[in-house]
């Protein structure tokens, strides 16, 4: 069945003309002649999960901003363990494709309801078992300025995918870095070494630059420093090689399997940014090589025992994934007027994915995507109670799947490469009404190639009765469609457009500030959500049904002069989850539809964390996170299910008579760290160390197979950092 991109894209790049005519544009006044006053008080927005300018306390979203002093001082060896420690209602699980991440509840088998952005761009990998899988595993964060994440659903400003949350990571530019310098860190345990160098500068009054070079060798925790378990009891037999290998409940895996915290086959993992800034336009530059080594799923360990005869256990070890990422960004900002300013960006993004599930021709997919994107918003304030923004977009995708996934594998032979497009509109207005009450309504259309139409809106009414308080009331409908390759393949098969992925979400945000040294915060949220989820059926991701469930989280900050941090707790329970298709024996979200508990199968109902920074001197402080999830009863239920209905199948978790596996994971850091002098600091961080009175203590689970987990090891590092 052939397909005429041509006849898609024409109209739309005729209108990415238009859209992309005023980055070009100079601007008409004379900026150079304003006062940095003066521009402070112009600047186009800078603000996060908006359009229009708002301040902090008006921020329609529960966000979560980490600090560049709060990345360095808690040691965190990866983005995943930075956003465990700060954000209240994030965890991540290991899978074979690389660790799955979720927030507030919503967790995937792919890491596609979660947007990933750098300075605004979304970084997502498109085609399949992608999602927000670049920046999230190496070592090297230095050039990091600052994180913010939004938990819960945020379609309306950043397009589909933003169902479950969206991180934006900032980077440093010459602006707001200056100076050289470099970092050195070493880790026993889980063994890495990373090396870091930047330097930033002020070129003229109109120009900076900025660079960073990053590197890290990351070969992690073997088996026995991190054992691999499963909770059951399995004995495969080959007689023709004379051959038995006993897998036993909750002792470390019989043969070896793949290290733990480690790059794919230990290979380097390189980033690099270059960045050229003036007044009004900002180029950038970025290259990530990364990856992750993740061992297979206990399903392959039982299915492919037989098969694969004196192959086994060579195939299931080195598994994991790979992945190069190149992007160029240039964003222009045109200030009008007073009343009137547009901001254009133009961007390409080229990502190389490999992952490797079994070391077979049907164990490894390889693909290649190539993104285009261009975006024009523009933002009318005529009156300084009222502000809007609309803004248009086009993405456009190529992909070529050199080694195929084997569900697609006799399709896309002889359609080796296709094109994707996404046309989005969007828009904001933000009404003052009073002093004190804030209104804010927004929309987002978006028109797949392979998709229907995807609507999402945002309402928001923000009360400030005080300066101590403020209240929230949010409604968000976030959308998604499914992966780009699975769209691609119901296309040509049926001539169909694939699912939609909707979710709803109501919730009222309350902060007090009790003085200026400590702040509450309390998200109340009830969500209703339309799943779109791999289906073991039919192998694609299509709907699967309607879960209903709400959360609350609840946040104690302090700041003093010597101490500060944070102590949160999340709570998320399941209210109901109907199935689209009764006779679906078994899925990833919950047993529910069988009559076995009411819980989220692969989440942590309840969620501690803590962290705190003590400054004991102005050389030497203190730092110490502690993360608490404390169990996993959604996973027992499914597990009881799989034993009793469907006789044990390896898909799905299983346990003989412990259930260790399910049962509570603590995660304790501690820092220390000494200005030698003005120029070298040296720290020294111990991680996962509670492992060491009580090494179970520190499993972590892996998605939807949740009765196998893994010890992390209990590490320690040294880092010293150098400023020239």
């Amino acid at each position: 069945m052939g397909i005429n991109r041509q006849n898609f894209s024409m109209t739309w790049r005729l209108l990415m003309t238009g859209m992309a005519f005023p980055f070009f544009l100079k601007a008409q006044t004379n900026l150079f002649d304003l006062s940095l006053e003066d521009l402070s008080q112009i600047k186009v927005d800078n603000r996060f999960a908006t359009l229009t300018r708002s301040g902090t306390r008006e921020t329609p979203a529960n966000v979560t901003v980490i600090t560049h002093e709060q990345i360095v001082e808690s040691g965190a060896r990866n983005l995943d363990e930075l956003l465990e420690i700060f954000v209240p209602s994030f965890a991540y699980m290991y899978k074979v494709h690389g660790s799955q991440m979720g927030i507030g509840g919503i967790i995937s088998d792919r890491n596609n309801k979660i947007l990933l952005l750098v300075n605004g761009r979304n970084m997502n990998v498109k085609a399949t078992d992608g999602g927000a899988i670049t920046e999230r595993w190496t070592g090297t964060l230095d050039d990091i300025d600052e994180i913010s994440v939004i938990s819960g659903p945020g379609s309306a400003v950043f397009g589909p995918g933003a169902i479950a949350g969206v991180i934006n990571i900032k980077t440093f530019n010459g602006h707001t870095f200056h100076g050289t310098q470099t970092r050195l860190k070493g880790t026993l345990g889980a063994q890495a070494f990373s090396a870091e160098i930047q330097h930033g500068e002020q070129l003229s009054d109109d120009l900076a630059l900025y660079a960073y070079y990053g590197v890290e060798q990351a070969s992690g925790a073997d088996d026995d420093l991190a054992p691999h378990k499963v909770a059951f009891n399995m004995t495969i037999d080959r007689p023709a090689y004379n051959d038995t290998t006993v897998f036993e409940a909750d002792k470390d895996f019989p043969f070896k399997t793949t290290p733990d915290m480690a790059s794919f086959h230990s290979s380097p993992r390189h980033k690099i940014h270059l960045q050229l800034d003036t007044e009004n336009l900002s180029v950038w530059g970025r290259y990530t090589q990364s990856g992750q080594a993740s061992p297979t799923l206990q399903n392959l360990y039982g299915f492919s025992y037989h098969r694969y005869g004196d192959q086994y256990p060579e195939i299931f070890q080195d598994t994991g994934n790979a992945h190069r990422q190149w992007t160029l960004y240039a964003q222009y900002r045109h200030i009008i007027n007073d009343e009137w300013s547009v901001e254009s960006s133009a961007s390409y993004m080229q990502s190389d994915i490999k992952t490797v599930t079994l070391h077979t021709d049907n164990g490894t997919k390889e693909w290649k995507e190539k993104d285009l994107n261009l975006n024009t918003v523009v933002r009318y304030r005529p009156f300084p109670v009222h502000a809007f923004a609309l803004g248009i977009s086009y993405d456009d995708t190529e992909f070529d799947p050199s080694k195929a996934p084997t569900a697609y594998k006799s399709l896309f032979q002889s359609h080796s490469h296709w094109y994707a497009g996404l046309f989005s509109l969007y828009g904001e207005y933000q009404g003052n009404m009073t002093d004190q009450i804030t209104l804010f309504t927004g929309f987002r259309l978006d028109k797949h190639r392979f998709s229907p139409w995807m609507f999402a809106p945002r309402f928001a009414l923000i009360y400030l009765p005080t300066p101590e308080d403020a209240i929230k009331l949010i409604y968000n409908q976030s959308v998604r469609h499914s992966d780009d390759a699975d769209l691609y393949a119901i296309h040509v098969t049926t001539g169909e457009d694939g699912d939609i992925e909707k979710i709803d979400r109501t919730e009222l945000i309350v902060e007090h500030r009790f003085s200026p040294h400590h702040k509450l915060f309390f998200d109340a949220y009830y969500t209703h959500h339309h799943v779109v989820a791999y289906n073991q059926l039919t192998l694609i991701q299509e709907s699967i049904g309607t879960l209903d469930f709400f959360g609350l989280e609840a946040k104690y900050s302090f700041n003093f002069d010597k101490l500060d941090g944070f102590l949160s707790h999340c709570y998320t329970k399941q209210l109901d989850f109907t199935l689209d298709d009764p006779t679906l024996q078994y899925q990833n979200i919950s047993a529910s539809p069988y009559g076995y508990g009411n819980d989220l199968a692969n989440w942590h109902d309840h969620i501690t964390k803590a962290s705190v920074t003590y400054h004991a001197s102005p050389r030497f402080s203190y730092t110490g996170s502690l993360r608490i999830f404390w169990g996993l009863p959604g996973a027992v239920d499914m597990a009881d299910y799989n034993k009793e209905v469907l006789d044990g199948t390896l898909l799905l978790p299983l346990y003989d008579e412990s259930k260790t596996a399910f049962g509570t994971s603590a995660f304790l850091d501690l820092g220390f760290h000494y200005k030698w002098s003005e120029k070298l600091d040296i720290s020294v961080f111990g991680y996962d160390l509670l492992g060491l009175f009580d090494e179970d203590i520190n499993k972590r689970n892996f998605f939807q197979r949740t009765s196998q987990y893994r010890d992390t090891a209990p590490s320690l590092s040294l880092q010293l950092h150098y400023q020239f």
